[in-house]
């Protein structure tokens, strides 16, 4: 039987050390901008971008997709239940789902901080959020889109 002391060439069934992504995560500070002039969706769509790019934490992915899941809910339940006379002008309604987004982004950094400064002392530096604007404004007007029904149908 033949030992190879080489390693084997590098090709697509290699084995990788890490699974995910190879970049520096972004700052998870940023997530109260995205969740403030972005939104929900906008939120949810840096965190996860955002979760390939951290360190593997045991239990990070399901409470990242715990607080999206929360935040979300709380967003339908908002556009849902709120008084008429809150939904009778579009600023009441953007502001609402801001505070939602925002108290989503606050746990999203509480879990987050850990493992971005874990990524940021190997790799030296974050991530800049311009990378995601692309993403960020497409979820804005997803939302706006999503939002314009439930606005419409309550004035």
């Amino acid at each position: 039987m033949e030992q190879f002391d080489s390693p084997p060439p590098p090709g697509p069934f290699a084995p990788r050390l890490s699974s995910g992504s190879q970049t520096a995560p972004f700052r998870p500070g940023a997530y109260f901008y995205v969740a403030f002039f972005g939104g929900a969706i906008a939120l949810g769509v840096v965190a996860l971008m955002n979760l390939g790019r951290l360190s593997k934490v045991t239990n990070l992915p399901q409470k990242t997709y715990a607080v999206l899941a929360l935040t979300a809910a709380a967003a339908v339940a908002f556009l849902l239940v709120a008084p008429e006379d809150l939904m009778a002008t579009t600023r009441n309604v953007r502001l609402g789902l801001r505070m939602i987004a925002v108290a989503g982004s606050i746990a999203l950094y509480r879990f987050h901080k850990g493992p971005a400064l874990g990524a940021l002392k190997s790799d030296g530096e974050y991530t800049s959020m311009w990378k995601a604007i692309g993403w960020i404004i497409a979820a804005s007007i997803a939302q706006g889109l999503l939002v314009a029904p439930f606005v419409l149908a309550r004035t």
